[in-house]
């Protein structure tokens, strides 16, 4: 998905350049600028959702890791029957 957004962001910068080859510059132009801004923060967006999900991968690897210790408050108030 990335790429896609990366693609959209080229051709809004290439719209935004193009005013040469069309006759309405003004419109071509403006969307060319609307588009690249749209691309761009779903670009940040993607990269910050990215990297708050590998965070919470991490987090919960530690936990895992660490595993439950006895009398920790996720413990507390279970018992175990054997």
């Amino acid at each position: 998905m990335l790429v896609w957004v990366i693609l959209i962001f080229v051709m809004g910068l290439f719209l935004s350049l193009a005013d040469t080859f069309v006759r309405e510059q003004d419109l071509v132009r403006l969307s060319g600028v609307v588009i690249s801004l749209i691309s761009l923060g779903i670009i940040v967006r993607m990269l910050y959702l990215s990297r708050r999900g590998e965070k919470e991968k991490l987090l919960k690897k530690i936990k895992e890791l660490e595993g439950i210790q006895p009398g920790s408050a996720e413990t507390a108030g279970k018992t175990e029957y054997r």
